[in-house]
């Protein structure tokens, strides 16, 4: 699957032409010289590197990194300009600039460092109508594109992992790219979250003769040999093996190390794929690991990342779908109410899938007899005590109330730079009350609330 550049500059003549020159190597590019635009895009659409000038209008690229690191914490951007002070180079190194390049650049060394990231777009001869016709698609395929405008190369429909979500489809896509070409794949996720159904999903790709899930060993226990020896007797018998760095000082060095153990001792792509579990904005690229050109061919180029559960509503509606399917008659399972679905969607689940997998598992016990979960019997398993005024509200409407808290808080910023940020998005400029704290705000858009089909027939009754 071909990379996608943003290339981002005040000046849309250079911009055009470092686009002309990546695409002369290979490389899909597309130009925006309006940060606000590239934002949008960046928040809406898949982008293996972000290459962004410092000194732009409306924003410099300290915002835009900032901004742009809250849509996608692992997003890799390298920022050029032609002159950058030290306070300049310590505010984006601070933000996890990934690369700095000052103007005039080497074309050859730019090239190499885009070539980390994005991998340049095969160009195929064209091919006869014979065949042609021999490669259209089947009725399946076919269907599958209409439904997502995206091709999707992994197995699907997904075994453990939901990927309902673009981001976990993308998370899953990456994946399964790299684990036939790349034995070490560094992977930023959050404690709790379904690192052990990622390991089962890549297991059943490999499919393995024997197969032992959920080996894991935290970094610093691999700095003992004794340990090193055990994790090398599962070589042949785990398909995943995880290793949880915690990020403490000298980790980096100390993963380095393990990695380059590994190789040294049974190089190539024989045995488990490694699965390193790293701490958000830890680990900015690959290049920051001392690895031998051997070694570091085999670390996959690019850091991936698990978006946290409370920001993938679809996959928690896929999971509570799935857990709770009824084990005696397959392809049958519970009956949702729409309040009990409205609190899964607004929860917090600080705990992340571990905290939601066990709530699932409680209703599934408690619906038992009945076949139905109901509300009550979710706030049964998250240990809740909502009143009726809680459960009033529309599922719709808390649920829209909550990602609207989760932007505003996102944002950070003070209220009159806020009010600016809302009207570049629409907001109307009396929607936002001084008054009242962000998580009190009116929705700025009621009108996404339609009318519940019920309100409708009660008022033409």
């Amino acid at each position: 699957m071909a990379g996608l550049i943003l290339v981002l500059d005040d000046e849309e003549r250079y911009a055009i032409m470092l686009r002309d020159l990546l695409k002369e190597h290979g490389f899909e590019a597309e130009v925006s010289i309006d940060p606000r635009d590239a934002l949008d895009r960046v928040r809406d659409q898949h982008y293996d590197l972000v290459i962004s000038d410092y000194k732009m209008p409306v924003i410099d690229g300290a915002e835009f990194l900032l901004k742009a690191r809250k849509t996608n914490p692992s997003l890799p951007v390298i920022m050029v300009s032609g002159l950058m002070n030290m306070p300049e180079l310590l505010k984006v190194a601070n933000i996890g600039v990934t690369l700095v390049l000052e103007k005039p650049f080497n074309t050859e060394e730019f090239l190499k460092h885009v070539a980390k990231f994005v991998e340049p777009v095969t160009v195929e001869e064209p091919q006869s109508e014979l065949e042609e016709s021999a490669n259209v698609p089947s009725a399946s395929v076919v269907e599958e594109s209409a439904a997502d405008p995206m091709v999707w190369s992994y197995p699907r429909p997904s075994r453990f992992v939901a990927d309902q979500s673009l981001d976990n489809k993308q998370l899953l896509q990456s994946l399964h790219e790299y684990y036939t070409t790349h034995r070490h794949i560094l992977l930023e996720c959050l404690p709790g979250l379904e690192i052990e159904r990622l390991e089962s999903e890549i297991s059943s790709w490999k499919e393995a003769p024997q197969i032992i899930e959920h080996i894991r060993f935290n970094l610093h226990e691999l700095q003992s040999e004794d340990v090193r020896k055990q994790m090398m007797e599962w070589f042949d018998k785990a398909a995943v093996i995880v290793v949880n760095v915690v990020g403490n000082e000298g980790d980096r060095e100390l993963l380095a190390d393990v990695i380059s153990f590994i190789e040294d001792t049974n190089p190539g792509m024989v045995g488990p794929l490694f699965l390193y579990q790293l701490p958000l904005q830890w680990l900015a690229d690959t290049g920051q690991l001392n690895l031998q050109g051997a070694v570091s061919g085999m670390v996959a180029p690019k850091i991936l990342h698990l978006t946290p559960i409370y920001d993938r509503p679809a996959d928690i509606v896929c999971y509570a779908l799935r857990i709770t399917r009824l084990e005696q008659a397959e392809g049958e399972g519970r009956v949702w109410t729409e309040p009990a679905l409205a609190l899964l969607l607004t929860h917090p689940w600080r705990n992340h899938f571990r905290e939601l997998n066990a709530c699932l598992l409680r209703c599934l016990a408690f619906s038992t007899d009945s076949g139905i979960i109901d509300e009550t019997m979710v706030a049964k398993s998250l240990r809740l005590r909502p009143g009726e005024a809680d459960l009033s509200t529309s599922g719709l409407e808390r649920f829209l109330n909550l990602q609207q808290n989760r932007f505003l808080a996102s944002l950070d910023l003070e209220p009159d730079a806020l009010k600016e940020v809302l009207a570049a998005e629409g907001v109307p400029a009396d929607a936002f009350d001084d008054a009242l704290s962000l998580d009190k705000q009116p929705l700025f858009f009621p009108d996404l609330l339609g009318e519940h089909p019920a309100a409708a027939v009660e008022r033409n009754s």
